[in-house]
């Protein structure tokens, strides 16, 4: 039902395409159920670990992977295979390769939980900068980007602090920093960036493409504008700051 509701009619045969979909919806009147929130975590999931989707990677990635050794070296199965080509989504030449990949990569950055080690470095950090909950329970999708959001801003006031009063682990620090970089050329990747300026971006970027930083560089010379919105701007002051 949901999906008929929110998605497009030609996006409802192709589940990544429905994902998609789904996980950008955020008008409170086009809300999807809690099951179906339910459902599409335990998905997203599978989706990250499952041999299935690690073999249809290996299949269309095929020279890509031989290419770059790193992850011609991952261990099958662990969903490690998928992380490292995402690490190295500007490497990939070849067209359907990059798509898959491209279409993981969304998918993977809507729940900080996907994105491979990033709960155990950083699941003491979320607790003690009071990041929101790890609950298994909390399935929420778009609060996902808030916590990495919140941790984002940790690290900021971490480097801020000339007392360093406040510490954030070095391996948690450097997978913040990871996710900000892999990120950053893509605006659809930095959740909590994409929806605190979802409206920003439509009325100041509308004709900018997606990529290589293109609608980043477009929001930050309209940042000080008066019909800027403050949660657009605290947000691109924080990703600023990472960079």
């Amino acid at each position: 039902e949901d999906v008929m509701r929110v998605c497009p009619k030609h996006s409802w045969a192709n589940n990544l395409a429905v994902l998609e979909c789904l996980q950008d919806v955020r008008e409170p009147d086009n809300e999807i159920s809690s099951d179906c929130n339910h459902l599409l975590w335990n998905y997203k999931l599978n989706l990250t670990t499952d041999p299935k989707f690690e073999s249809v990677a290996r299949e269309v990635c095929k020279s890509t992977i031989s290419e770059i050794k790193e992850c011609a070296d991952e261990p099958v199965g662990k969903g490690y295979l998928v992380s490292c080509l995402v690490e190295h989504r500007g490497n990939i030449t070849e067209y359907q390769c990059h798509q898959y990949i491209t279409k993981l990569t969304a998918i993977i950055f809507s729940d900080y939980r996907l994105i491979c080690g990033f709960m155990d470095h950083c699941r003491s950090d979320i607790n003690l900068l009071k990041c929101g909950s790890i609950r298994l329970g909390e399935k929420d999708a778009h609060s996902q980007g808030e916590v990495v959001a919140c941790l984002e801003k940790g690290l900021v006031k971490v480097a801020e602090d000339n007392e360093n009063r406040i510490k954030v682990s070095e391996a948690c620090m450097k997978a913040i920093l990871r996710v900000a970089e892999l990120s950053s050329d893509d605006f659809h990747l930095d959740r909590h960036l994409y929806f605190a300026c979802r409206d920003d971006r439509e009325h100041f970027c509308e004709t900018t493409q997606a990529g290589e930083g293109r609608v980043y560089k477009c929001l930050f010379n309209h940042k000080f504008e008066d019909a800027m919105s403050e949660k657009c701007r605290d947000a691109l002051t924080t990703r600023q700051k990472l960079i």
